[in-house]
């Protein structure tokens, strides 16, 4: 497993096992930022700031994104 800044240039070995590789990136950020780049789903708290882009939970994936993300984990 690797930890790191999500905008830091890194790299690793080829994958030479018979197990896929996964990635996972989250961003977090404090309740004070003006606009965020996307809407967002609050972790834990409240919106004090009543942000018009914070959702109760995250949106549920349309059936094409689900094949596309089926179709490149069976590559």
């Amino acid at each position: 497993m690797s930890l790191h800044p999500i905008n830091m240039i890194h790299g690793s070995e080829p994958n030479r096992s018979a197990t896929k590789r996964i990635g996972l990136s989250i961003s977090y950020c404090t309740p004070g930022i003006e606009r965020a780049p996307a809407p967002m789903v609050r972790a834990r708290g409240r919106d004090n700031y009543d942000h018009p882009e914070v959702l109760r939970e995250p949106p549920a994936a349309n059936r094409e994104a689900r094949l596309d993300n089926r179709a490149a984990l069976t590559r």
